[in-house]
């Protein structure tokens, strides 16, 4: 065989795998999501960061995507303001995220942080009390209604995220530092199972929905959430960790294994729950 045809079928070969992985659900989400990841935390300037690398993912898909919302939060708040959302959802399974799954423990499930910055975290950084708590749910009620539900094709009247304050703790720690407010939330909302629509730009990270009929898409669903908050005033930014589930033994779960193992980093100086 000659060096050309030897070249030329190393290259089909090559080609041919790539096509076989792109098919899998599973193998383009994480290749897809990894590079956006990427071109996120090049393109946009982002002075403080948060990275993960539990050494469990328990049944979340074993990848913290970056997203930098590109002004849609700014325009909804009224405020100047940048926000940078870290998360990750179910698993896949037989080539669909649980995110789809009713049954399952991370049905509608996020986890990660979310990183404010600008004139909006400076107006935040200044409440207390009940004002403090709306203004931070403001984010994950965006991030949930406008960013998932919506873009799956909820209808608007569904687009609910109704909070109830259950406790909260204003000396609690994160990511090996103290400093941080913590609320434990439930959340009446609705779930992300819905009949499949066609070429959803969502379909790419979570697969497509399992079939149901389409009197069953997004009904009403209570979550729980557990929200750490630390104001950084000097950086202008306010940084929060979060988890949604239905389940409760997934919000403790992952707070021991992903958000308090996480590490924040900020200009020069960075921290984690390794740190002394």
């Amino acid at each position: 065989m000659s060096f050309l045809k030897r070249t030329l079928l190393i290259i089909a070969l090559i080609i041919g795998i790539i096509i076989d992985l792109m098919i899998i659900p599973y193998t383009r989400a994480f290749l897809i999501m990894r590079g956006v990841t990427f071109y996120e935390s090049k393109t946009y300037a982002q002075d403080i960061t948060v990275s993960f690398a539990p050494k469990d993912w328990l049944g979340w898909f074993p990848q913290m995507i970056l997203f930098t919302d590109k002004g849609g939060f700014q325009q909804q708040v009224g405020e100047e303001a940048q926000l940078d959302i870290y998360y990750t959802f179910g698993q896949f399974h037989r080539g669909k995220s649980d995110i789809y799954r009713p049954n399952s423990p991370y049905y509608s499930s996020f986890a990660g942080a979310y990183v404010v910055s600008g004139q909006e975290a400076d107006r935040m950084n200044q409440l207390q009390g009940s004002d403090f708590i709306r203004e931070v749910s403001q984010i994950p009620r965006y991030d949930y209604t406008q960013l998932i539900l919506r873009d799956l094709g909820c209808p608007r009247d569904r687009l609910q995220f109704d909070y109830h304050l259950i406790s909260s703790d204003d000396e609690a720690t994160c990511a090996g530092e103290t400093g941080y407010d913590v609320f434990n939330l439930s959340v009446d909302t609705s779930g992300v199972a819905h009949e499949k629509e066609k070429n959803l730009q969502h379909y790419i990270q979570f697969g497509t929905p399992l079939p149901i009929d389409d009197n069953q898409a997004f009904q009403p669903l209570t979550q729980f959430a557990r929200v750490y908050v630390k104001r950084l005033p000097d950086q202008h930014a306010t940084l929060i960790f979060y988890c949604l589930s239905p389940d409760q033994g997934v919000i403790e779960l992952t707070d021991q294994k992903l958000l308090q193992t996480a590490e924040v980093h900020q200009l020069h100086k960075s921290y984690s729950a390794d740190d002394k």
